[in-house]
């Protein structure tokens, strides 16, 4: 399983919700992809990402930097190629991180 896939199934498993891959590669030189979701509380958004960085230390990767974790409105989590944007439900309404990045068909839902 790659590194992109365990990330969106960690979510996932914590209940992630509206779950979107937004592919930068052409907008950014920063990383490679976004990953957002977003929680219906605080709890729900670190619990996301713990989930995250537990499964990608079991892969011997850590994230380069993080922020947001504190008050968990937003949580942003660098692993290179791939940053993760965990929202609290509201947040995410406010800032429509995904509308920024979204150019036609690099966004791609996930279902698990």
């Amino acid at each position: 399983m790659d590194k992109l896939e365990i990330m969106l199934k960690a979510i996932s498993e914590k209940k992630g919700e509206n779950i979107k891959i937004i592919d930068v590669r052409e907008q950014t030189t920063v990383c490679n992809y976004f990953i957002v979701a977003s929680a219906k509380n605080f709890s729900a958004v670190k619990a996301m990402y713990d989930n995250v960085c537990d499964k990608m230390k079991k892969e011997n990767i850590y994230p380069r930097s993080s922020d947001g974790y504190s008050q968990a409105k937003w949580i942003a989590g660098d692993f290179e190629d791939i940053i993760v944007h965990l929202f609290y439900h509201e947040t995410r309404c406010l800032y429509q991180f995904d509308a920024l990045w979204a150019e036609g068909e690099n966004v791609t839902d996930y279902v698990d």
